[in-house]
């Protein structure tokens, strides 16, 4: 085995044996198809002269005729197997027209014999050379129909090819600007929600006070900040026991101011706790004589000693006054 051997950079002695190979082999083929054409074409031109069916000044082009065809077919021979094709009816031309080139050698070679062996191989021999420039031409420019159209349906195909990358181009480049604007319109939608949750909250916020106002004016007997506590309310009702038992009635008033509270606590305390007391001691409900102003009708009645409340006979039982 022959050792790589770098020689000048990238040559090296695989390389120099392989180039060396080709090249001697290219010339060797090339020196025996020069001899080959230039014998065979010898041989025919003496032919066709034999023949004598070519006038003389033209026998000279009649081998040309027979070698050219084979070469043409040759090359669209070529031409399919570069591109990976295969082309049949070349290849017949090729194989048929060198078969009648080796046949007519032979028959150079031995035509003194055929002439003697057969006194009709002239005549055979002269219509041979005859035909054969015409059906040459026929196959050579049908050669060159085929390799024409398969030349223009390639182009054909490419330009379609072409065309269609340039549609898919133009497509991809649409799609790309439908979704750059499905993305502008996303983000300004996006932007859109996001100012209008904005403004709900701000609506929102700017709505809590009036909805709070609104509620105080549809109870207009529960001031903001008077809540009942449980406590509260159970000390208003002892207040209120122990000033019953004493014979007294405590104005709404009174009864906030002695809880601490404001008067209007006061006053719904009596409203709401006073009957309730009157019917835990006595068992009879409280009738009061003007309940919707049943605070301020202690002002026309004399206070007890206390200050705090009035006496306790205004008050109304299911049998009348006690």
């Amino acid at each position: 085995m022959i050792a790589k051997q770098t020689l000048t950079g990238w040559l090296t002695t695989d390389k120099v044996i392989d180039l060396t190979t080709t090249i001697a082999a290219a010339l060797g083929v090339l020196f025996v198809t020069i001899t080959g054409i230039i014998l065979s074409y010898d041989a025919l031109w003496d032919l066709a002269r034999a023949a004598g069916s070519i006038n003389p000044a033209l026998t000279w082009l009649w081998p040309l005729t027979l070698d050219a065809l084979a070469v043409v077919a040759s090359l669209n021979v070529l031409w399919a197997e570069i591109r990976q094709e295969r082309d049949r009816y070349a290849w017949t031309l090729v194989i048929a027209f060198t078969l009648l080139s080796v046949l007519f050698n032979a028959t150079h070679a031995s035509f003194d014999q055929l002439l003697l062996a057969h006194s009709l191989a002239p005549v055979v021999m002269s219509g041979f050379v005859g035909i054969l420039p015409p059906i040459a031409a026929a196959f050579a420019l049908h050669l060159l129909v085929r390799l024409l159209r398969r030349v223009l349906e390639r182009v054909s195909v490419m330009s379609s090819t072409a065309a269609l990358a340039a549609k898919r181009n133009q497509l991809a480049a649409e799609l790309e600007r439908d979704r750059n604007a499905a993305v502008a319109e996303r983000k300004r939608l996006t932007d859109l929600i996001a100012d209008l949750t904005a403004k709900a909250d701000a609506l929102r916020t700017e709505l809590d006070p009036l909805r709070k106002g609104k509620r105080q004016l549809n109870q207009p007997n529960r001031p903001a900040g008077a809540e009942i506590g449980s406590e509260t309310e159970a000390r208003a009702q002892a207040i209120l026991a122990e000033r019953y038992a004493a014979g007294e009635e405590p104005t709404g008033a009174a009864l906030g101011r002695l809880l601490g509270k404001s008067d209007s606590l006061g006053r719904r305390l009596k409203r709401k706790l006073w009957p309730e007391v009157i019917k835990q001691t006595n068992g009879t409900d409280y009738l009061p004589d003007r309940p919707e102003r049943e605070d301020r009708s202690v002002e026309d009645l004399p206070l007890d000693s206390t200050g705090l409340g009035r006496p306790i006979s205004h008050i109304k039982n299911g049998n009348g006054y006690s």
